[in-house]
């Protein structure tokens, strides 16, 4: 026997698939599912502030069924929940345990009736059905559900309402989670190589390229020790790429990072709560002691018109690039220069006219892998 649709039938049912399809195509521009949890109130989830409040007969389920709740609506009569976002969220997503016959769940979406498209079996008991013009109505006696019902975006506004019209009133329990808008934020890059620098440079790289900020959004750079731990090991942030070192709170020869951050401007910085929060690739930096050296021999008695090794003890990175003089009083009487990578001998000879008394050997420059030393 053939079965008939009527035309307004048909036209719902075309409607209900719509919005399925519309729901599955803005869920791809979800930023990551975030759950409402909080019984009442103004909390922070993810992106946005939800704000709860209940009409009706309402409960908040800490042992729910099959691992849902905590939202119990409608526990002993018509009841909602209505959650509000300070930011519009890009979509919802509801999952829904036990409800009974005679129970009905309906939505409302920025003060107005959305129809509910489907969703799931939630895999605890049998699955609810969708009934026109899109509701949600139990198909067996009790614990009937759904999982997965895409409520897409942009929602200021959602109130989950229990329409109860026969039989003992039980209600139902949620499970709701909210989508973040898509992330634009975007700190670029950093084109450049690692630093390593005197301790008194300052070290500079290039401003991040292919940023991308919102209307609200601010770039700042970011001085870190971890790259596992980028906001944790913190240890400067500055509006351009520029830093020196703080010998309160670094250490030579340790490697750290610069790295451009982008996100919500929270009184001239960047939040570090911002869903959105945005890090460029890291750029390795080192700051460096000053090389040193000081010279010694074992020699007590030094004559005129002879050589003699004089040992170069060096401090810092090599190879060191050293260059004296060896003063007799204020007269130079000879000069030596070299390149060395560890402590050294250097080899003065002293001139045959050089006059009696001490002399001294004086570093006149000194350079090593990082520093030059004036």
């Amino acid at each position: 026997m053939k079965t008939s649709t009527s035309l307004p039938q048909l036209f719902t049912l075309q409607i209900i698939c719509l919005l399925a399809l519309l729901s599955q195509m803005a869920w791809s521009q979800c930023n990551g599912l975030v759950q409402v949890t909080h019984q009442s109130g103004t909390e922070t989830v993810g992106c946005t502030d939800v704000t709860i409040t209940s009409d009706g007969s309402v409960d908040y389920s800490t042992s729910p069924p099959c691992n849902y709740g905590p939202y119990w609506v409608g526990r002993l009569g018509n009841g909602s929940f209505t959650f509000s976002f300070s930011t519009p969220v890009s979509g919802v997503m509801i999952d829904v345990q036990s409800i009974t016959d005679g129970e009905e769940m309906s939505l409302e979406v920025n003060g107005s009736f959305f129809p509910i498209a489907g969703g799931s079996n939630n895999g605890c008991e049998d699955p609810a059905t969708v009934w026109p013009p899109g509701t949600l109505r139990a198909v067996t006696a009790f614990n009937c559900g759904l999982k997965e019902i895409y409520v897409p975006g942009p929602i200021t506004t959602l109130t989950i309402i229990d329409n109860w019209y026969a039989g003992p009133s039980f209600g139902f329990i949620v499970n709701l989670f909210v989508c973040c808008p898509a992330c634009e934020t975007d700190a670029g890059q950093i084109t450049a190589d690692r630093l390593d620098k005197c301790m008194d440079e300052m070290a500079s790289v290039p401003p991040a390229d292919q940023t991308n900020l919102d209307g609200n959004d601010l770039l700042q750079y970011i001085l870190f020790s971890d790259p596992a731990d980028t906001l944790g090991s913190a240890i400067a942030t500055n509006s351009t790429p520029v830093f020196a070192f703080d010998p309160a709170t670094m250490s030579l020869g340790t490697t750290y990072y610069i790295a451009a951050v982008a996100g919500n401007n929270l009184g001239g910085n960047v939040d570090p709560n911002d869903n959105c929060l945005d890090f460029s690739n890291a750029i390795e930096v080192a700051w460096w002691g000053h090389p040193a050296v000081a010279f010694s021999s074992d020699d007590t008695c030094i004559m005129p018109d002879n050589c003699y090794d004089i040992m170069a003890l060096f401090t810092g990175t090599q190879p060191f690039q050293l260059t004296g003089q060896v003063l007799s009083g204020s007269n130079v009487v000879t000069a030596f220069s070299g390149t060395f990578t560890t402590d050294s001998p250097v080899n003065v000879c002293l001139p045959a006219n050089t006059p009696e008394g001490p002399i001294n050997i004086v570093a006149t420059g000194l350079s090593d892998a990082h520093c030059t030393c004036d």
